[in-house]
């Protein structure tokens, strides 16, 4: 029965014209590489992100592919070496460069516990710079975003040690990579646990959206809306169902709702591919199984906004009496409901596509990961009505702002720029105006200074409340020592203060 309604899917799919159709196109064939991002340049071409496996030890690198309109080849690049390195999100920045959250084993003494990186390329696909996040336990680089003001945004799977309370962070970077701060996610719930964060939305109201899922009396599809501070505005965790997971989220058009992909289980329902719908304020508005209640089981990772009225998802699914590992993936279009409008059978296979992207000619870019003794990336071209498109004839000229031809090369991560995640500070500290160290003191008290914009005035005062030092401060200036040897052993604050009102206090132990 499920190899006849394969066939079915397949006859309804063919092209309706009898001239061949060049897609889907194959990449890594015999090679093993997956494929987890996807995204179009500035000269309509694609390029994809993600990992290969090669050689004779086991070994991955790095791996992104441009491919022309027609899904040829325009040049590879692989990044790494003989350590381990995987790309998981590449995002355009607004100099026609790129932007990519990564993972490498590369800076480690362990070669199997992974380092976040970040990685900025140039318009000519060369590093610009590279910015490690360093950590006792492994941490991962899962998404990325550019800010208006060119500092970036990135979400890690930071477990850094401290696996069973930290698990998803924002960390702010300024437009050389160089860390600002970073802020620990769901730390303000005790009942959460587990939590995975997959994918970060830059939302209309110019705030920050996880998606991902997490323990709460079973496993939830979950989101956390943070302002650009990384302050935690609220959270949702999906209830109403045996279990649920969520991944790529949307904003509608207009802003005000998200759309969400995911899967959910409940009421004797299997888990399937599904809709999810909220408000801006984190209020859930409804949950829609994809195929209903007649597949024995499925999920659903990529999501497009394809118009104000339709949305394309990336699924898998099983028919009941399935054998293990049999299974559809395909491309389902829906209205907004999760009603559905049309559907494309691409593979057989247990896994969903990775990215679905609509082009600047209203097309839409598939690419999925297919498994057959090993990993190969199949990408698609379809119209709106999800046919197999043609091919263009017309010549198109590629990579016109590198002044020299890109050529297919590999690349050794050389990232010159590496922090232990520890020492990043958290958006309070780093917004703090004063900072004091060391504390306790015993000989000379330092002093930095942050983000002043007028002179202002630093006090010292014992706990008495007598002022034993008084010196002014410069708006630009940055640090400040002073000796201690002679003050007496005790708890002394010091007051940083404008004209108007305090500013400032920290206070600190001489001993």
């Amino acid at each position: 029965m499920f190899r006849f309604i394969l066939l079915i899917i397949i006859i309804l799919n063919l092209p309706i014209t009898g001239s061949s159709q060049p897609w889907p196109k194959i990449y890594g064939n015999n090679i093993s590489g997956n494929i987890f991002s996807m995204i179009e340049d500035y000269d309509k071409a694609v390029i994809c992100a993600g990992q290969i496996n090669s050689g004779a030890l086991f070994s991955r690198w790095g791996w992104l592919i441009k491919s022309d309109m027609n899904g040829e080849v325009l040049w590879e690049k692989t990044l790494g070496g003989t350590y381990l390195t995987t790309l998981s999100k590449i995002t355009n920045t607004t100099d026609s460069g790129k932007i990519i959250a990564a993972s490498t084993t590369k800076y480690s003494d362990n070669q199997s516990k992974f380092d976040a990186a970040f990685i900025k390329l140039n318009v000519c696909g060369e590093i610009e710079w590279c910015k490690v996040l360093m950590s006792p336990g492994n941490n991962y680089g899962v998404d990325v975003i550019e800010l208006d003001n060119g500092d970036y945004i990135g979400l890690l799977k930071y477990y850094g040690g401290d696996i069973t309370t930290v698990r998803i962070s924002l960390v702010k970077m300024d437009e050389t990579g160089e860390p600002l701060w970073i802020e620990n996610l769901a730390q303000d719930d005790p009942g959460i646990y587990n939590e995975e964060g997959r994918y970060l939305l830059h939302t209309s109201d110019n705030n920050y959206l996880v998606a991902g899922d997490c323990s709460y009396g079973g496993l939830k599809a979950f989101w956390i809306k943070t302002d650009t501070t990384g302050q935690q505005i609220w959270d949702l965790k999906w209830s109403g169902f045996t279990l649920s997971a969520s991944s790529q989220t949307v904003e509608a058009p207009g802003g005000g709702r998200f759309y969400a992909t995911g899967a959910a289980a409940g009421n004797g329902h299997p888990i399937s591919p599904s809709l999810f719908k909220f408000d801006i304020h984190g209020n859930t508005i409804y949950q829609q199984y994809l195929l209903g209640d007649t597949i024995d089981g499925g999920e659903s990772w990529s999501l497009c906004q394809y118009n104000d009225t339709t949305l394309l998802h990336g699924i898998d699914w099983s028919e009941p009496g399935s054998g293990v590992g049999e299974g559809i993936c395909e491309i389902l279009m829906t209205d907004t409901l999760g009603n559905l409008l049309n559907r494309k059978f691409l593979l057989e296979s247990t896994v969903s596509p990775d990215c679905i992207i609509k082009t600047f000619d209203d097309k839409i870019m598939v690419v999925s990961n297919y498994y057959d003794g090993n990993w190969d990336v199949y990408l698609w071209k379809l119209n709106a009505n999800l046919e197999n498109d043609s091919l263009y004839t017309q010549p198109f000229t590629y990579d016109s702002l590198c002044p020299y031809p890109i050529i297919s090369d590999t690349i050794d991560l050389n990232c010159s720029l590496h922090v232990n995640i520890n020492e990043i500070p958290v958006k309070t500290a780093y917004e703090r105006l004063m900072k004091i160290y060391p504390n306790p003191a015993f000989d000379v008290l330092h002093f930095d200074f942050r983000h002043l914009n007028e002179n202002c005035c630093l006090s010292i005062i014992d706990v008495f409340g007598r002022e034993v030092l008084k010196l002014s401060i410069s708006k630009d200036q940055e640090h400040e020592h002073i000796n201690i040897s002679g003050f007496p052993r005790g708890i002394y604050f010091a007051l940083l203060k404008n004209k108007k009102n305090k500013m400032a206090s920290e206070n600190f132990v001489v001993q």
